[in-house]
């Protein structure tokens, strides 16, 4: 739960930080609160297609054994988008890629891995890194914050 906590409180904090940016640096008008919404939800598609991508692995690999939780979604989240991305190729090639067919294929297929998504959310949950060095942990903020920098910039 003290993750889940600080992962939204990093998010709330990147975008309170954009909000500010365009307040400070611009006169604030609708369109900017409209620019910082869609950002809010390009970072919710890509979290919700991430976490489809892990489903959609974790289904096709249900068989082979992992070590590790982390290792099963390591594996399962790269073979799923893989396969996003052959769809999404595929669909382009033949003239079919709307944007209505792709939310209906991603909703569809939502529906179809709830059982996989919920599987995936306890396997992460479950997670437990061991304890990290000094560097390890400024290494691992310094991503965070270019992470961070390259949401507000974007």
């Amino acid at each position: 739960m003290k993750r889940v906590l600080l992962i939204a409180l990093a998010l709330t904090w990147i975008f309170l930080v954009t909000l500010n940016y365009y307040i400070v640096h611009k006169p604030f008008s609708a369109e900017n609160a409209l620019a910082i919404l869609n950002a809010l939800g390009d970072v919710i598609v890509a979290g919700a297609l991430v976490a489809l991508a892990a489903a959609l692995g974790r289904r096709v690999l249900c068989g082979l054994p992992f070590d590790s939780p982390l290792q099963a979604i390591v594996f399962s989240t790269g073979l799923g988008l893989g396969l996003i991305s052959f769809a999404t190729f595929g669909l382009g090639l033949i003239g079919w890629l709307t944007p209505l067919l792709f939310w209906v294929l991603l909703l569809l297929t939502a529906f179809i891995l709830r059982a996989d998504l919920m599987t995936i959310g306890r396997d992460a949950r479950s997670i437990r890194l061991a304890a990290i060095s000094r560097f390890e942990r400024a290494l691992a903020f310094f991503c965070g914050g270019m992470l961070a920098i390259s949401f507000v910039v974007a």
